[in-house]
């Protein structure tokens, strides 16, 4: 074992030597590296080194790109000197250093020893073993590792730790002995209190932002703009920092905007057409009652006071200025700021033209151009005397434009100074900065480097490794096993970066790069190649997910494609404009109904199936699926009647799984327009004779159930209503549940048990409140309403009702005579004045806030909400039989 290195964890994770540091590049690398020294010595088998990179979500080439991330790590420890400090052990590897060479180990030895010295009264070896023990934390644990649940959970565990010192610390500091010694120590701990670095979600609100250099000036007179007028627009070349002033704008002014700062990213969105979608998704704005998106947000707007971020429009600038002049005109108290190429011509638009960051005037080294450098620069780079002259000539030279100084100062890997500055000196000659050090950047790139940067420019948005390996590699040129070291260089280089902080790892190429890099992917003649092999993995990633469905991985599934919702966009836009590609496009769209319908994109469905149906005539059966999955998103939407004429075009003629969804499609149509009869005539076809359980037979229970209730029969809807519950538990479903489980109390409000009625409704709601479905949500609140005994929350409830009606397309079957008399019940006991201020309140909430209201539980009620239905309740509200 070797005892000469130190292997650091709590905080940057870092080696170091007698001789010095020792740099650990790659968040790849630096994660092997922790999860060999959280047992220093041991033997860790390759399948916990698999999960320690990529948690559950591991490519397929996982093995090989494990030996593969080993055998670099190797080699740059040999280049350190550091020859044979991993070595293969069986089927995993072992990294041969003693325990107290790992920082963590010794943390928590100390932590132990200074529990044993509180319990044996030894105070002042307390505050001694303790202090010890806090020297060693340097911040967040893990630092700079890939994100997965490993080492979130290893942070944890480590940041856990650190508050049990604390509370040593607490509990022996009355003693006067140490009190001095142990109130410096508290200070310390205090000081590096990880509670700020414990993992937390990004707000939705706010923008990724590269830079960290304030513009203060600049955002001064951006406030100043909005303040004094509706709009503005801050213009700019490529890589100047637009969206990152806007953010810095966003920022500083939340105070300003009691309704809120929103912030939508728009560089994926080249369909004018879904622009306000768009919007209304980043706001987490939800609508399924088939009017217009742009109307949707207008009236959303319209008694406001926020403002509103439209980032990166140039592509769609014309959707863009009729987007912001009619939401002007509907919002008095909104103000809405845009960032593009190009300005939007419209009559309230402020150009502020965003200027790059101020470069050093002879003799100064303090402008900010040459702070972000010295910023971005890796591995510790630190201004002087020496290297002064060259750091500020080459900021001079780039113009102070942040995009090329990140992109200068991370070709530091690769070249020494004064050779980085000669040589971009010659090529900033002859054209722009930011196309010389991106030019400049593509040479630096190895070969595989440079076809990995192209092809990956075909992706929208965010993309995962998975993609990557199959869109991008294996053409003979990039092996599989060797993508994530591509990957790893590219993001040294900045090109590429490492998108979110949570969950398996996706990348982004930043804008003016990915642009770039379509633009050698053309020249290389490979844009159709690549934009097909694009579109045929999201396609079959649609139509796995959709086979996956039905089951327990669904929240998953659901996640994950909404993560890859702008690919899927993408591929859908290839098919439908690319010269015989259109039927693709119509299987894509088809494949894709459980996110259309599970995710509310209903609207969205709609356009897509309305594209793909009219750019191709050719009846198949992929053909016959787009009908019957347009006809059903456009029944939710209320359209009920264009869905019927939908639904009649799959004829007899169609395959049975397309006549069988048709029929269902059709009595959830009749059912939505009261006709009773008729949809309980249909939906006992469906669930007579379709007995593979899926989605649509639950849903078509579900539906018959309701209708028979309708029809006076309970016991009949009872049946129905347990069989769909054996099904959903024996595969794990949870959307269709939420409906089971309000189709059993519609029953049992219908036998009178009022309170297990309650109790289901909530149930079900807990399921709906994380999966998009307005339906639902409403129609678990209308049977609270119903079902309630607090008037008080009963009127609170109908004002819910009454704010989330609108958003939805159809009314729920015989519900608003019902709802009429509940409220007038309410309104006798609770009196004029009492019942219109909860239903004020209730009118006021926001989406969250009312289902968080709707779910909690009145004192009086607490341990008897529990649903009646042969079961308990799990953590996500699913029923088990």
């Amino acid at each position: 074992m070797r005892d000469d290195v130190a292997v650091l964890l709590l905080g940057p994770v870092r080696l170091a030597t007698p001789a010095g540091p020792v740099a650990v590049n790659g968040s790849d690398q630096r994660t092997l590296l922790a999860r060999l020294a959280a047992t220093p010595g041991e033997q860790v088998p390759i399948h916990d080194l698999i999960e320690a990179l990529w948690g559950e979500a591991f490519p397929i080439t996982a093995v090989k790109t494990l030996h593969s991330h080993v055998a670099r790590l190797r080699r740059e420890l040999r280049a350190a000197g550091l020859d044979g400090l991993i070595t293969t052990e069986g089927s995993g590897y072992r990294l041969t250093v003693a325990p107290t060479c790992v920082d963590s180990v010794r943390f928590e030895t100390l932590a132990r020893m200074g529990r044993r010295h509180l319990n044996a009264g030894d105070f002042a070896q307390v505050a001694r073993t303790l202090a010890d023990a806090a020297k060693l934390w340097r911040g967040k644990p893990l630092a700079g590792c890939v994100p997965t649940p490993w080492a979130h959970a290893e942070c944890a565990r480590l940041t856990g730790v650190l508050l049990g010192i604390r509370e040593n610390v607490l509990m022996a500091r009355p003693h006067a002995e140490v009190t001095a010694l142990l109130n410096e120590l508290e200070t310390a701990i205090h000081d590096s209190d990880p509670a700020i670095d414990l993992p937390g979600e990004p707000s939705a609100a706010e923008p990724e932002t590269a830079s960290v250099i304030s513009r203060d000036t600049d955002v001064e007179e951006v406030t100043w703009l909005l303040a004094n007028g509706r709009m503005a627009t801050l213009t700019g070349v490529g890589g100047v920092g637009k969206s990152t002033l806007a953010a810095q704008v966003a920022q500083c002014n939340q105070s300003s905007y009691p309704d809120g700062v929103w912030f939508t990213e728009l560089a994926a969105l080249h369909d004018f057409g879904l622009f306000a979608h768009t919007v209304a998704d980043a706001l987490e704005l939800h609508d399924q009652s088939g009017r217009s998106m742009t109307t949707v947000l207008a009236e959303h707007f319209a008694s406001k006071v926020a403002l509103l971020v439209l980032d990166n429009c140039e592509q769609v600038a014309p959707a863009c200025a009729l987007f912001v002049d009619t939401l002007l005109h509907a919002a008095p108290g909104l103000r809405i700021l845009v960032t593009s190429r190009v300005p939007l011509h419209i009559e309230t638009e402020q150009i502020y033209d965003v200027r790059p960051l101020p470069v050093p005037e002879p003799d100064e080294d303090d402008a900010p151009a040459v702070a972000l450098f010295v910023q971005r620069v890796p591995n510790g780079f630190e201004l002087t005397d020496d290297n002064r002259k060259d750091v500020i000539s080459l900021c001079c030279r780039l113009e102070g434009v942040p995009l090329a100084l990140e992109l200068a100062a991370a070709q530091l890997r690769e070249l020494p100074l004064p050779d980085l500055v000669a040589r971009l000196d010659s090529m900033i000659r002859v054209k722009p900065a930011v196309r010389a050090i991106v030019d400049f950047s593509y040479e630096l790139c190895s070969p595989a480097e440079r076809l990995m940067w192209r092809r990956m420019s075909v992706f929208e948005d965010t993309f995962d490794l998975v993609a990557v390996e199959n869109v991008c590699a294996g053409y003979n040129d990039i092996p599989l096993d060797t993508v994530l070291d591509v990957l790893d260089g590219l993001v040294d280089k900045a090109i590429l970066v490492r998108a979110g902080a949570h969950g398996p790892a996706r990348f982004r190429l930043p804008e003016t790069l990915r642009q770039y890099g379509r633009e050698q992917l053309w020249q290389a003649g490979e844009q159709p190649l690549v934009r097909r092999r694009h579109r045929n993995w999201y396609l079959t990633v649609a139509e796995q997910r959709e086979q996956q469905w039905f089951g327990a991985a669904q929240a998953e599934l659901s996640a994950r494609t909404r993560l890859d919702h702008a690919n899927l966009r993408a591929a859908l836009e290839f098919c439908l404009t690319e010269p015989g590609e259109a039927a693709a496009g119509l299987r894509l769209a088809g494949a894709l109904w459980f996110h259309w319908v599970g995710n509310g994109l209903l609207a969205e469905a709609q356009h897509w199936l309305d594209w793909g149906l009219s750019a191709t005539r050719q009846v198949t059966t992929d053909r016959w699926k787009a009908l019957w999955v347009n006809g059903y998103v456009t029944a939710l939407q209320g359209k009920t009647e264009a869905a019927r004429q939908l639904l009649a075009q799959v004829d007899a003629e169609a395959d049975e799984a397309s006549l069988v969804h048709a029929t269902y499609a059709l009595g959830m149509t009749e059912l939505l327009d009261g006709n009773v009869a008729a949809a309980s005539a249909l939906l006992e076809q469906v669930t007579a004779g379709h007995r593979d359980p899926d989605a649509t037979l639950i849903m078509a229970m579900v539906a018959r159930a309701v209708a028979l209730v309708l029809e006076g029969d309970l016991p009949g809807a009872e049946t129905l209503c347990r069989e769909a519950l054996e099904i959903c538990e024996n595969n794990g479903e949870k959307w269709s549940l939420a409906y089971v489980l309000l189709a059993v109390g519609v029953v049992s409000a219908g036998k009178g048990e009022l309170a297990a009625a309650t109790a289901l409704a909530r149930e079900s709601l807990r399921i709906k409140d994380s999966r998009h479905d307005l339906l639902g949500v409403a129609a678990a609140i209308c049977l609270l309403a119903l079902t309630t005994s607090d008037d008080s929350r009963v009127a609170a409830l109908l004002g819910v009702i009454s704010q989330i009606e609108p958003h939805v397309g159809p009314d729920l079957p015989r519900l608003d005579d019902a709802l009429q008399r509940r409220a007038e019940q309410g309104r006798q006991a609770l009196g004029d004045a009492e019942f219109d201020a909860a239903f004020d309140q209730g009118a006021r909430m926001s989406l969250a806030a009312a289902v968080s209201f709707a779910l909690a539980v009145p004192p009086e009620n607490a341990g008897r909400d529990k649903p009646d239905h042969q079961g308990e309740t799990d953590q996500d509200g699913a029923g088990h039989q």
